[in-house]
Parts: structure tokens; C-alpha cells; sequence
């Protein structure tokens, strides 16, 4: 995601989800930093200018690590993703070196 692209990522939440976030909640959400807290995410669809679905994480800073916040597509203008998301399945610590931990994500198929 970048800046340019978190006004059509929230739109597209707010539109399939609008009891979870209206305009300035969704806004707030992908592009909110902090200190200690970032956001880091992901936008999928058939080209840039028309986002289908999201990922977003938060970068905790002082951790070294990511952990998955939100995500969500637009199935037909139904919201879904998250009752079918990725969920950790493993941890491999210092996978990279030290500090840098492997995630394991799974999803049921």
C-alpha cells in the first residue's frame, strides 16, 4: 500500500463493510503511524486503480515483527476473507538471524 493508494483501499472497506468503518475509520486504519506501531499492508485486484481486497498488518517496531490486523475482499459486493483467514500455525524464531522470526500462516482450503 502507499499513500496513493490507501483512498481506493477505503473506499472499497467502507462500501463492503460500512457497520465496521465509515470513511474516516478505514482512512485512520491503513494509514495511522506511530513511534512504536506502523501499518504495512497489501492491496489485491485486477490493476491498481480498482483495489478487490486488503491485507493490512501492524509493524511492531520494537518487536521485529508483523502481525496480521485486518483483511477483507469484495466477493460480489459481500465482505468476506476473515471467517476464512490465515491464522499462525508455527513459529520458527531467528529464521533469518537474530530477531528475525518465520511466521507460519495457515488457512483452511
Amino acid at each position: 500500500m502507499t499513500s496513493g493508494s490507501i483512498p481506493k483501499i477505503t473506499e472499497l472497506m467502507c462500501t463492503i463493510q460500512p457497520d465496521w468503518w465509515d470513511y474516516e475509520g478505514a482512512y485512520g486504519q491503513l494509514s495511522g503511524t506511530e513511534e512504536s506501531i506502523r501499518t504495512v499492508g497489501w492491496y489485491l485486484g485486477e490493476n491498481k486503480d480498482t483495489p478487490k481486497g486488503w491485507i493490512l498488518c501492524r509493524e511492531l517496531i520494537g518487536y521485529r515483527a508483523l502481525e496480521l490486523e485486518c483483511s477483507g475482499f469484495d466477493d460480489n459486493g459481500v465482505f468476506k476473507y476473515l471467517e476464512q483467514g490465515f491464522r499462525v500455525i508455527g513459529i520458527q524464531p531467528n529464521a533469518y538471524e537474530t530477531g528475525f522470526h518465520l511466521i507460519i500462516l495457515g488457512k483452511d482450503l
